[in-house]
């Protein structure tokens, strides 16, 4: 009798449930330090998700040091040396970095299919007609994104729940 409930068990443990099947993606409140590749530039910020914006205070390069950049539904704000401008959603250029990972973010927090590689999770994706490659721990807190087509790179580090 006691091999019958012993085997169940052994059973589980080899092929047990998995952490990532139930993992969630963790996108907001949280804060993180981006390091950032776009083309031929590289940036690190200083970041944070609230419910419904993306806040990225530019930390390098220095020439930039403290650009704000908040973008929500309605757009995105640049504030730099006590200039501020905004601009609508629908006049940003689809491409820009700034605006990818904002839909790629509300893209993400959608229902969206988890896959299980190297003890990580990830979410495949398209997001404005680019494919994306979300890489999360299965705690749900981001690991790195990856945009192949814009050679738009993103690696997450310190980071946080609010």
């Amino acid at each position: 009798m006691k091999r019958l409930f012993v085997l169940p068990l052994i059973v589980l443990t080899l092929c047990g449930c998995s952490k990532i099947e139930t993992a969630t993606p963790i996108l907001k409140n949280i804060s993180f330090i981006a390091e950032i590749h776009y083309q031929e530039l590289d940036f690190v910020t200083s970041s944070n998700i609230t419910n419904d914006a993306l806040n990225l205070t530019v930390m390098e390069p220095k020439n930039i040091e403290d650009l704000l950049l908040t973008i929500d539904k309605n757009g995105i704000t640049a504030k730099f040396k006590g200039i501020s401008h905004t601009c609508d959603a629908d006049s940003m250029p689809q491409s820009a970095a700034a605006r990818i990972l904002y839909d790629i973010f509300l893209d993400i927090s959608g229902n969206k299919e988890i896959v299980s590689k190297d003890d990580n999770c990830v979410i495949n994706g398209r997001v404005d007609g680019y494919k994306y490659i979300f890489t999360f721990a299965p705690s749900g807190l981001p690991i790195n994104l990856e945009v192949d087509e814009l050679d738009l790179y993103v690696n997450f580090k310190n980071v946080t729940v609010n």
